[in-house]
């Protein structure tokens, strides 16, 4: 699903706002008129506009399939008996590096 859209959670200014508005309008009328709306938006931004609740499983797994099986290692790991320390060694190398798109490398 790597494919579909998803918006920029950092748009903020008049321009970018007024798209915003332009697209919900834009499905809107799509909706109120039958007409098929033929865009792919990943499942996640459908879901927060509807507001149905995000699932770890399916949301994250298709839209970051690294993220998703590192952190259900972590989870997994998690769930074992073992001390805090053994929990931590067992994570050690577990390192996440978020970029939002305003600060990626050029």
């Amino acid at each position: 699903m790597q494919e579909c859209f998803v918006l920029n959670h950092e748009a903020n200014s008049a321009s970018e706002l007024e798209q915003f508005r332009f697209f919900g309008n834009l499905i809107g009328f799509a909706t109120r008129t039958g007409q098929c709306f033929n865009v792919d938006i990943h499942p996640m931004v459908w879901k927060a506009i509807v507001g149905q609740p995000l699932d770890l499983e399916y949301d994250l797994k298709t839209s970051d399939l690294y993220a998703y099986q590192m952190l259900k290692k972590i989870i997994d790991c998690a769930k074992l008996p073992s001390t805090e320390e053994e929990f931590q060694a067992a994570i050690e190398y577990q390192n996440f590096t978020v970029f939002i798109s305003s600060d990626l490398p050029n």
